[in-house]
C-alpha cells in the first residue's frame, strides 16, 4: 500500500531519514499556504569577538549554556512543537509498522572474516537476542564451529559487546576484545584454539583495534590507554597511551613498554599522539603509525622486530622515519620487503609509491597515479597487494604484483562499494592468507562477502553475511548520471526508484548531498530508505566531491 498522498513536484535536502516522510507532507501544505508553523523564538544577545583580525558577531552564544533558563524553555517549546506535528500525521502508525517490518526483517548481521593461512574466523551479531558470536572454519569448505558467544559472559548487571578479534599467524590462538554496558573499555582475552577455552591472560584498556601478532611467535603488540585515577584524567584518556608487547600465557602486568611519546622522546611526539605498531606476514620489520588527533594524515616509523623483542634493545630501538603528516599518507602495507605508501600530497586523488626496504631507503618509485578516479585504499595478502579505486562512487579493484609492479584488474560480480578490511577502529593492513576476502554492496543490493583466488581468478560468493528478506530488492532501478553544476563542472548523481512508479514529475523526491570533512557517499544499501522507495519516492545522492 502506498502511504504517501499525492504530491506536487518538490525536492527536499535532508540528512535524517526519520524526518523525510513527515516533512515532505508538511512542505506540500506549506507551499499551498494552508499550513503555517510558528517556531519558538529564542532570546539572544549578540556577542562580538575578533578572530585573527576579523570581527565575528555571534548571535547564538547563549545556546552553549544548556542550563540557561531561556535555552531550556526554548528546547521544551521545540519538543512540544515537534510532538504536535508528528502526532498530526494521519498515516504515521502505518508507516512506523512498515519501517519496523523492513528494519527488523534481517536479524543476523555478518562480520568481516580474519584469516590465518587456510583457517577462517568470523563473527555475527544477532539483533533480537542482542548477542554476538565468533565462528571458526578449518578451511573455506569446512563446517563452521561456534567458539564464542557474548551470551556466555553476560550477567544480570553486565551485557558484553565483541569489539574485535584477531587470530595468531597460525590460528593457534585468538585474541578477542570485549567491553561491557557500552563503556567501550575493551578487555582483551586470549583463547586457546585446541581447547576453545580462555587462558588466564587478561589485558585492560585495549580499546582501539586488534592486536598485531608477531609472525612466527605467540606474541603481539597492542596499544593500552592510560589508567583513570581521577575525574580530571577522564577527559584525557587517550593521552600518553603506550604500545606494549605481550607474550601468550604471561601476566599482562609485566608487559614491557615498546613505543610511546615518553619512551621515544627523540621522535618529538606529543602526549595526545596515538601510536599503533603494525606487523606483516613474512617480514622482520614493523611500522609504527602515529595518529595526531583528528588529522587524517599520519607519521610512520619503521624498526626491526628483533630489536623490539630483545629486552636489552627494545627501549633504545632505532626507528627510521618514513613520512610525516605533511606527506599526506593514509594507507600503507609492507609485503616481501616492498613498502607501499598511498599518498595525496602531489595528487589529491592519490599516488601509490613503492620502496625497497632491503636496500637503502630512497625516494621510491610511483607505480600508480590517479587520473579520473580516486585511489582509495590498499591491503595486502601473503603474496600480493590490492588497491581499491573509486569513480563516481563506484569501486574498482586491482591486484599489484609485488616485485614487478604488474597491475591486474579484478573482475567484480557487480558495480558497487568494495570493502577489503574489517571495520575495526584501527583496521588491519593485511590478510594472513593467499586469497582475498572482500565485500561489495550497492544501492539496491546488500553487502555480500566474496573470496577471490588470485591463481584461478575465481570469485566465490560466501554466506558469511546472511541475506535478509529485503536484502536484494529486484524492483529497484539505479541510474548513474552526471549533472552540470552552475560553473559547468559535472557532478555525479545516483538516482534510485521503484520500477513500478511512473516518472511523470509527481513523485516525492529526496535529494541528499554532503561534502564536508572530505566525506563522500559510497554506494551502500539502506533498509531505512526502502520504505521511502516502496511508497513511490525517488531517492537521489549528489556526489558533490566527485564521488571520492
Amino acid at each position: 500500500m502506498n502511504l504517501f498522498p499525492k504530491f506536487k513536484r518538490f525536492t527536499l535536502v535532508l540528512m535524517i531519514m526519520a524526518s523525510i516522510k513527515d516533512l515532505s507532507s508538511y512542505s506540500q501544505n506549506a507551499s499551498d499556504k494552508k499550513f503555517k508553523i510558528d517556531y519558538p523564538v529564542l532570546k539572544t544577545t549578540v556577542i562580538s569577538e575578533s578572530y585573527f583580525g576579523q570581527k565575528v558577531a555571534d548571535k547564538y552564544r547563549v545556546m552553549e549554556d544548556t542550563k540557561d533558563s531561556s535555552v531550556q524553555e526554548w528546547l521544551k517549546a521545540q519538543k512540544s512543537l515537534s510532538d504536535s506535528v508528528l502526532k498530526g500525521i494521519s498515516y504515521r502508525k502505518e508507516l512506523k509498522e512498515q519501517l519496523e517490518e523492513i528494519l527488523y526483517s534481517s536479524n543476523v548481521q555478518g562480520g568481516f572474516p580474519r584469516t590465518a593461512g587456510n583457517k577462517i574466523f568470523l563473527s555475527r551479531a544477532y539483533l533480537k537476542e542482542k548477542i554476538q558470536k565468533v565462528f571458526y572454519k578449518e578451511n573455506f569448505d569446512s563446517k563452521e564451529l561456534e567458539i564464542f558467544s557474548t551470551e556466555s559472559v553476560n550477567t544480570e548487571s553486565k551485557h558484553y559487546n565483541l569489539d574485535y578479534f584477531e587470530p595468531s599467524h597460525d590460528g593457534a590462538y585468538l585474541a578477542l576484545g570485549i567491553s561491557s554496558n557500552g563503556d567501550e573499555m575493551s578487555v582483551m582475552r586470549i583463547m586457546d584454539m585446541k581447547t576453545k577455552q580462555f587462558l588466564s591472560d587478561s589485558i585492560e584498556r585495549v580499546n582501539y583495534g586488534t592486536p598485531f601478532w608477531i609472525p612466527g611467535k605467540y606474541a603481539f603488540f597492542y596499544n593500552q590507554l592510560r589508567k583513570i585515577t581521577s575525574d580530571v584524567q577522564k577527559t584525557a584518556i587517550t593521552e600518553d597511551s603506550k604500545v606494549r608487547l605481550h607474550l601468550v600465557n604471561t601476566d599482562a602486568k609485566n608487559d614491557p613498554e615498546i613505543f610511546s611519546s615518553e619512551l621515544n622522546k627523540n621522535l618529538g611526539l606529543e602526549k595526545a599522539d596515538f601510536p599503533i605498531i603494525y606487523t606483516f606476514p613474512g617480514s622482520d620489520k614493523v611500522i609504527a603509525l602515529v595518529f595526531h588527533g583528528t588529522d587524517p594524515n599520519w607519521a610512520l616509523y619503521m624498526s626491526s622486530i628483533n630489536d623490539l623483542t630483545d629486552k636489552q634493545k627494545s627501549s633504545s630501538a632505532d626507528w627510521k622515519k618514513l613520512c610525516s603528516p605533511d606527506d599526506k599518507v593514509r594507507s600503507f602495507v609492507l609485503c616481501k620487503n616492498k613498502l607501499f605508501l598511498l599518498s595525496y600530497k602531489t595528487n589529491p586523488n592519490g599516488a601509490l609509491k613503492r620502496y625497497d626496504v632491503a636496500k637503502s631507503f630512497s625516494e621510491g618509485a610511483v607505480i600508480m597515479e590517479a587520473k579520473d578516479e580516486i585511489l582509495d585504499d590498499i591491503l595486502q595478502t601473503n603474496n600480493a597487494v590490492y588497491i581499491k579505486k573509486l569513480k563516481n562512487g563506484i569501486s574498482g579493484l586491482e591486484k599489484i604484483e609485488v616485485n614487478t609492479g604488474k597491475i591486474e584488474k579484478v573482475q567484480l560480480p557487480f558495480g558497487g562499494n568494495v570493502n577489503m578490511k574489517a571495520p575495526f577502529p584501527i583496521p588491519p593492513a593485511h590478510l594472513n592468507s593467499e586469497n582475498l576476502f572482500f565485500s561489495i554492496e550497492g544501492w539496491n543490493k546488500e553487502a555480500t562477502i566474496y573470496n577471490y583466488n588470485p591463481t584461478s581468478k575465481q570469485i566465490i560468493e560466501t554466506d558469511f553475511h546472511p541475506s535478509g528478506k529485503y536484502g536484494n530488492p529486484t524492483d529497484l532501478v539505479v541510474k548513474e548520471i552526471e549533472v552540470p553544476s552552475y560553473d559547468g563542472a559535472l557532478v555525479p548523481l545516483s538516482i534510485i526508484y521503484s520500477n513500478s512508479i511512473k516518472l511523470d514529475g509527481n513523485n516525492p523526491a529526496l535529494l541528499i548531498g554532503y561534502g564536508a570533512y572530505g566525506y563522500s557517499f559510497n554506494s551502500t544499501f539502506s533498509l531505512s530508505s526502502l520504505a521511502w522507495l516502496k511508497n513511490g519516492g525517488v531517492y537521489a545522492i549528489a556526489h558533490v566531491r566527485g564521488g571520492g
